[in-house]
């Protein structure tokens, strides 16, 4: 695949087949990248990676290699108080779910520090669906021009 350094058109394909693979597991009524108001009155919305209103499910894929480092805990965070949003403007809960594609990625998202006792205390699913090992390699490569490796 040709990518240009500063693009993220190769995790947005990464993104689509995740996805796929999530409607799998959870179901064919998931919708990707929906506009969901959380104020409806002031147009504000959240736009989360996939959702089901019918089942109550929210998520965000993170198509990232290796560990989190930078600001890619605070995007991991972002998306949890997104998805915290929903359940109080909705007035009820969600199934809230984050779906990696590394295993670095899930050990850290559930391991023994802030972010994952954060997850774990408001009941996030965290779900590792890999890439195929050439896929894995080129999103390295990728993130290498990008430097976030």
């Amino acid at each position: 695949m040709k990518y240009v350094q500063s693009s993220s058109a190769y995790q947005r394909q990464a993104e689509n087949i995740i996805f796929a693979e999530i409607q799998k597991e959870l179901g064919p009524d998931l919708l990707s990248n929906v506009q969901v108001p959380v104020n409806s009155a002031d147009g504000i919305y959240i736009k989360p990676d996939f959702y089901s209103e019918k089942r109550r499910i929210i998520g965000e894929i993170h198509t990232h290699a290796g560990r989190l480092k930078g600001a890619q805990p605070k995007k991991i965070a972002g998306d949890i108080l997104k998805m915290m949003l929903l359940d109080k403007v909705s007035h009820c809960e969600y199934t809230k779910y984050i779906v990696v594609c590394d295993q670095e990625e899930f050990d850290q998202l559930t391991g023994n520090n802030t972010l994952a006792e954060a997850i774990r205390q408001f009941d996030i699913h965290v779900l590792l669906i890999p890439l195929d090992e050439k896929m894995h390699k080129e999103l390295r490569e990728v993130m290498k021009k990008q430097s976030f490796l």
